[in-house]
């Protein structure tokens, strides 16, 4: 097992020869986030990872985002509280990445982005995967 005080991670934009890899990562995130994993299939399906962070070759952390929204931010169970998704936040906002929404059950991540300077704005009801679902809207600014 790697030792996550030490490490030296690697950011980078998501390629073609990436898909394998990411497809497991997000396999995991949607089971985690979502609570399944066939809602989420067409999620997983899309090109949308602007970027990736790595250590060694492997992946550990995704965020996705369009214009100023960030889609997806998520970090492997052992790299949390590294500093992994901070710096995946930070360089989604260097692109100008400014709302997101989150699921209203995701506690921890909404209490990541406040610890962030996020505000939230309030709970609106959005499409997720085809169903409607309670999510939170942050935003920085």
């Amino acid at each position: 097992m790697m030792d996550t005080d030490d490490f030296d991670c690697h950011f980078r934009r998501a390629v073609s020869h990436d898909v394998e890899q990411l497809d497991r990562i997000l396999h995991k995130a949607v089971l985690e986030i979502y609570g399944g994993f066939e809602t989420g299939r067409p999620f997983v399906a899309q090109p949308l990872f602007s970027e990736i962070a790595i250590v060694g070759s492997e992946i550990i952390g995704v965020a996705a985002f369009s214009d100023e929204v960030l889609t997806c931010l998520y970090v492997v169970d052992r790299f949390r509280n590294s500093g992994v998704g901070t710096c995946l936040l930070h360089n989604a906002m260097l692109s100008g990445v400014r709302a997101t929404t989150i699921p209203l059950s995701n506690v921890w991540g909404q209490a990541f982005f406040e610890h962030r300077g996020w505000s939230t704005r309030g709970e609106i009801e959005a499409k997720i995967f085809g169903a409607k679902t309670r999510v939170v809207a942050l935003s920085f600014g």
